[in-house]
């Protein structure tokens, strides 16, 4: 354009000249990390790069139905509904049992929603078949009490912060 008619352009400014001394920005940043998905077909977690969305590592368990991620961002839980277990996942990338299962526990008859306290005290896992709840210690990743009062076939839970300085004062979920 010439000068006398850059004076009427409006528009984002004309492209610069690329000094011969930079080199054009090539590598992004790292900035999420890893997407866990289940494939309930092929029986296994999918961890992907958040940026890129390309598959990293795929971790084998016996039937995914659900998961669940601790508030430490260190243990990931998925319910199998078929088998009965909810296996515990390392995802602390400076582990050295880092995308392995490190523990499987025993749980009621088809277990399938399933939520991780924000306090790191419990996990609680919807037994469908059972009409029952399994509440998992975050600690020793055992079952720690069974819930089995007045639910018909629970298939979803979520879990609020304990009410001890809100709500009725009375310290549970």
């Amino acid at each position: 354009l010439t000068s006398e008619q850059n004076a009427w352009f409006d528009g984002p400014p004309l492209p610069q000249l690329v000094i011969a001394g930079c080199q054009q920005y090539k590598i992004r940043q790292q900035v999420g990390n890893f997407l866990y998905l289940l494939d309930r077909n092929r029986s296994e977690v999918v961890v992907m790069n958040s940026n890129r969305m390309n598959v990293i590592d795929r971790i084998i368990v016996p039937d995914p139905t659900e998961l669940a991620m601790s508030p430490n961002i260190d243990l990931l839980a998925v319910s199998n509904q078929a088998v009965d277990l909810v296996s515990f996942i390392d995802i602390d990338p400076a582990s050295a049992s880092f995308h392995t299962i490190v523990k499987q526990t025993v749980v009621g008859d088809g277990p399938r929603g399933i939520a991780w306290e924000s306090g790191n005290e419990d996990i609680i896992v919807c037994n469908e078949n059972e009409g029952s709840a399994s509440i998992i210690s975050a600690f020793s990743l055992e079952v720690r009490k069974v819930v089995n009062s007045n639910l018909s076939r629970p298939f979803s839970v979520a879990i609020t912060p304990r009410q001890s300085a809100f709500g009725f004062f009375r310290n549970v979920y």
